[in-house]
C-alpha cells in the first residue's frame, strides 16, 4: 500500500517529531524528510515532507495516528499495488536460472576443448548475470509486499500580512484619485449645464429685453425736451 497526506499542523518540528515516534513505535523508519521555510515569509511559517515505511500490517493503524497529529487534513490519497504475483513469478524464474547455473556448471566439467570450454563460459556468465537481476527484483518485491510507504506533506498555517505600498505605488494611486476627482468635477459641471441651459437661456433673454426697454426709454425722454 502507498499513501499520501497532506497536513496543516500547528507546530512543523513538534509534528515531524511525533511522526517519526509513529513509525518508530510501527517498527517501520523514515526513509526521507526535508523541511523549508517560504521565501520572504517574515512570519516564519515553515512546511516539508517526509517518506515512512511502514509494515503492511500496520499501515492503516499508523496512518490514522499520523492524521491524528494534524489540526486539518487538506488531502489524503490511497494506492493499492499488490505485486504478489510478480514476486513469485521473479522467484520461479530465478530458481530456473539457478537450475540452468548448475547444469551448465556440470557441462564445464566435461568440457574438453578450448573452444567448448569458452562457449560454455560464455553461456553460464549470461545465466549468471540474470540471476543477479532476478535476485534483486526478488528482493524488491518482497520489501513491496511487506512495507508500505507513506508520504507525509506539513504545513503550518499560512499568515496574511498586509504589506504597505511603496513610494512608487503611491504616488501611483494619488495620481489616479486626482484623475477621478477632476473627472468626477468635469461631470458635475456638464451636468449642471445641460440641466441648467434653458433657464440661463430665458434669464439672460430677459435681461437683455429689460436693459434694451431701458435705453429707449431714455432716448424718449430726451428727445421730448424743449430745446433751451
Amino acid at each position: 500500500m502507498t499513501g499520501e497526506l497532506d497536513l496543516e499542523v500547528q507546530d512543523y518540528s513538534a509534528a515531524l517529531t511525533t511522526i517519526k515516534a509513529i513509525a518508530s513505535v510501527s517498527r517501520g523508519f523514515v526513509v526521507y524528510s526535508v523541511a523549508n521555510q517560504t521565501a520572504g515569509d517574515r512570519s516564519g511559517t515553515r512546511s516539508g515532507e517526509a517518506t515512512l515505511r511502514i509494515p503492511s500490517p500496520k499501515f492503516d493503524e499508523s496512518l490514522a495516528r499520523i492524521k491524528a497529529v494534524a489540526s486539518r487534513v487538506e488531502r489524503e490519497t490511497i494506492r493499492g499495488n499488490d505485486v504478489t504475483e510478480e514476486y513469485y513469478d521473479a522467484a520461479a524464474r530465478l530458481l530456473n536460472k539457478q537450475k540452468a547455473e548448475s547444469q551448465y556448471q556440470k557441462i564445464l566439467k566435461r568440457s574438453r576443448t578450448v573452444k567448448e570450454i569458452l562457449e560454455v563460459e560464455e553461456v553460464l556468465s549470461r545465466v549468471r548475470e540474470e540471476i543477479e537481476q532476478l535476485t534483486g527484483r526478488k528482493k524488491y518485491l518482497a520489501d513491496q509486499i511487506e512495507q508500505s510507504s507513506i508520504l507525509v506533506k506539513l504545513h503550518e498555517p499560512q499568515a496574511f500580512i498586509v504589506q504597505e505600498p511603496g513610494f512608487g505605488a503611491k504616488l501611483t494611486i494619488g495620481f489616479q484619485r486626482g484623475l477621478r476627482g477632476f473627472a468626477d468635477i468635469t461631470s458635475l459641471l456638464v451636468t449642471l449645464l445641460v440641466g441648467l441651459g434653458p433657464h440661463v437661456a430665458i434669464a439672460v433673454s430677459g435681461l437683455y429685453w429689460l436693459v434694451r426697454m431701458g435705453r429707449s426709454r431714455s432716448e424718449r425722454k430726451t428727445m421730448s425736451q424743449p430745446i433751451p
